[in-house]
């Protein structure tokens, strides 16, 4: 360790092992430790509140293959997420939503390079996925499915203009049904699990853990709402704005004073929580340790957020 050596791995015990064991490692592993522990560190220096929970399930096991292929995938989607959101700037990215669809092609024909973060991070995650014998899905499809949930999330905030070739902040807010959101939330977050099981070399039936995407999706949803209302995106039912007689573009605080969206983000996160334990209890019955252990620490996440959600509301 040295003068180069991140801050937040220099105070995180866990993340000072790996770092002591890099040198152990073969050159590729070594490479792609360092990646993963410096976009953790990125991430905990931006906001260490928000992401220490996440930061610290996706390297729980990190010193392992299956940890490491599990960290590595997280931070290549945190990358391309935060790069699409321009919440990252990359001096050799010009335009990131263009960006982030040719890279979707390149690892569509294998035709990236093994030169930036993003495509080490690739090659090593498809290295070790394709070859594993319990794949949920193919590995390269769920990837692909991955970026492409994070650039239409940008569609959902943007609007191309077809004189200047420019995307530009949309006007208009984006409201989907609820059979619409449940499907939103199902291509979010459902390839991401899918990665996580062939990353863990499980067999469980992705049909299975159907319901996390949704319940991750709504309990997220909750958390980002006014967040997500300042760049246009509703991820409240239409049927339920509609009802509320706010179909338009209204803003956090009518949202926030309507009882009928009160009432509607109360049930819905009182049937998230039902559905979490629910899912435990699924995942508890495979008798997979490792399994057990990442979704109960995902879940226990969501469940505090619904508690602080809870909690706002009643103030």
């Amino acid at each position: 360790m040295d003068a180069s050596t991140p801050k937040a791995i220099k105070t995180t015990p866990h993340f000072l092992k790996i770092w002591g064991m890099l040198h152990k490692m073969n050159p590729q592993e070594s490479e792609i430790n360092r990646i993963v522990l410096g976009e953790a560190a990125i991430l905990l220096a931006r906001n260490n509140k928000k992401y220490k929970g996440r930061v610290r399930s996706v390297t729980q096991f990190m010193g392992t293959e299956t940890g490491l292929v599990s960290g590595a995938t997280y931070f290549l989607l945190r990358y391309i997420d935060d790069i699409v959101d321009e919440d990252r700037i990359d001096p050799e990215i010009e335009h990131p939503f263009e960006w982030a669809q040719t890279f979707c092609n390149k690892i569509a024909t294998a035709t990236f390079a093994d030169s930036t973060i993003p495509e080490k991070l690739t090659a090593y995650v498809l290295k070790v996925l394709e070859r594993s014998p319990a794949q949920a899905a193919p590995p390269k499809q769920d990837l692909i499915r991955a970026i492409q949930a994070i650039v239409y999330d940008y569609k959902r905030s943007h609007v191309f203009n077809q004189e200047t070739g420019i995307w530009s902040n949309s006007t208009v807010g984006d409201v989907l049904t609820e059979k619409q959101l449940d499907q939103y939330y199902t291509e979010t977050f459902q390839p991401l699990h899918s990665l996580l099981l062939t990353g863990l070399r499980s067999t469980l039936p992705l049909e299975r853990l159907r319901l996390l995407p949704i319940v991750q999706g709504q309990v997220y949803s909750a958390r980002d709402l006014e967040n997500d209302v300042l760049k246009g995106i509703y991820n409240i039912p239409q049927e339920v704005l509609a009802a509320a007689n706010l179909i338009g573009n209204p803003n956090f605080e009518e949202l926030k004073a309507s009882k009928i969206i009160s009432k509607w983000t109360a049930d819905t996160l009182m049937s998230a929580e039902a559905n979490i334990y629910r899912i435990r209890q699924e995942v508890f019955s495979i008798k997979h340790p490792v399994i057990t252990s990442v979704i109960f620490m995902l879940t226990e996440q969501m469940l505090s957020l619904i508690e602080k959600q809870n909690l706002k509301m009643l103030k």
